[in-house]
Parts: structure tokens; sequence; C-alpha cells
């Protein structure tokens, strides 16, 4: 006979404790990456790119690991998102926007986890491609989420945190485009001075040192950007309760435990 059981993934861990645990591994990641980085000398103290900060060791260890719990703690709560969704409204078109979100989130963690993992300083293709697929990808969830939200105020939250997405939609939407063209900017003036370091180690004596900053500052609230629309998620997590159903594939009758 099959027989389903439900099984939590621990007793204390509900669906919002995912959130904490997504923005607390992705902000430590980025202060401690941050922080070792300077403390060592490896970089300018004025705010490099979020990469720069991860891609030498020791910081690039530390990094690595609490972007790569970030990476996981993010496609677990696309799941949850995505099961919450088509489990609170019936109709074909939004679930069908519901799936392509999905999609676009798994790419988003994806994309993470390519970076953390393939240090500009040792594979920058892959690096950057991955770079590109966390923003843009992540970019367009946050607007697929957002306009399904609208579809269905009060359930999917109030009108107040939809103003709160919606900014921080527009927020990530504007400084990813700011951080490409400051760093196409940056990179052209770079390339045409004879430098004994590479464009990680960019300091203010560099052309194109301003259009760099600009880069780096947009990406950074990027990121925040994008802790924060997750963070609106939180109160809508707490109402919803995850379990894993386990089915049972025998011939004999698996009885009730008794109290």
């Amino acid at each position: 006979m099959n027989r389903k059981t439900e099984i939590l993934l621990f007793r204390w861990c509900s669906s919002h404790h995912f959130i904490v645990f997504f923005v607390s591994t992705l902000l430590l990641g980025m202060i401690c990456g941050y922080a070792i980085s300077v403390g060592y000398q490896k970089l300018p103290n004025l705010f490099p790119y979020i990469s720069d900060t991860g891609s030498k060791p020791p910081a690039s260890c530390i990094f690595g690991m609490l972007l790569n719990l970030a990476s996981v703690f993010a496609f677990i709560i696309i799941i949850i998102r995505h099961s919450y969704v088509e489990n609170s409204i019936d109709n074909y078109r939004v679930h069908t926007l519901n799936d392509i979100a999905y999609f676009f989130g798994f790419l988003t963690a994806l994309g993470a986890m390519i970076v953390s993992n393939f240090q500009e300083s040792n594979a920058l293709l892959v690096h950057m491609i991955g770079a590109f697929m966390c923003f843009a990808c992540g970019i367009t969830y946050s607007w697929i989420q957002l306009y399904i939200s609208l579809l269905y105020v009060g359930i999917f939250g109030s009108k107040l945190k939809l103003w709160f997405r919606f900014a921080f939609s527009c927020l990530a939407t504007i400084t990813f485009i700011s951080t490409i063209l400051g760093a196409f900017l940056a990179s052209i003036k770079f390339s045409k001075k004879t430098s004994n370091h590479t464009m990680i180690e960019f300091d203010s004596s560099d052309p194109g040192y301003p259009a760099h900053l600009v880069s780096t500052f947009s990406e950074w609230i990027m990121v925040i950007s994008f802790a924060c629309y997750f963070l609106t998620f939180y109160h809508e997590f707490k109402k919803i309760y995850s379990s894993f159903n386990i089915s049972h594939r025998s011939g004999h009758e698996i009885s009730e435990p008794q109290c």
C-alpha cells in the first residue's frame, strides 16, 4: 500500500526562518569579505566590488562559504514562495507566471553559487556569467512576483508592503544599469593606461576611478535591495507551514504509533 508520512526538516525551523538565514548569511558574507580583504590590505579601503572582496584568500574562503549558504537558503525561499502562490490562487495565467518566476529564481540562486565558487581572479568569464545570471534573473524574479502580488493584494501582502517591493525592484533595476555602465566606462579609461596592477586594485590615481566608484556603490546598493525585497516575504512566510511528504510503498500495512 501507499502511505504518506509528513516530515519536518527541523522541529524548530519554520518557513520564515529561511528569510532570516538568507539575509544574515548574505550580509555577513559581504561584511566579512570586505573586512578581511581590507584588513589584510588586499584591496583599497573605499568600497571595492563585492566579488573583489572574495577573490583572494583568506577572505575568499569565508566569502565563498557564506555565499554558498545564502544561495541554498535563497533557493529554499523560492521553492516555498512558488508553492505558496500555487496553493493560494486558481488562475492558469498566474500559475504560468509563477512558474516563470520560479525558473528565474532558480537561475538567480545558481548564479550566486557560481559567483562564490569561480572567483574573478581565477575564472573571470565564468564569474561574470554567474554575476549576470544572479542580478538580471533576480531583478526579473522580483518584478514578476511584484506583479503577481498586485493581482492579489491582501493575499500576497498589504498595499504598503507592495510599495516597498516596488521601490526595491526599481532601486535594484536602476543600480544594475549603473553598475554595468560604470564598469564599462571605468574599464575603457583604465585600459588606456599602462599600470602595474589589475582593476581589482583600482585606486584613486587610476583613470576612470569616479566611474568605478559609481559602479561599485551601485552593486552594493543593488544586493542590499535584493535582501530587503526578500525581507518583505517575512510576515507571509510566518503563515506558511512547510513539510515534506514521503510515500511508503509496501505490501504490509504500517501501524500508527500509539500514544
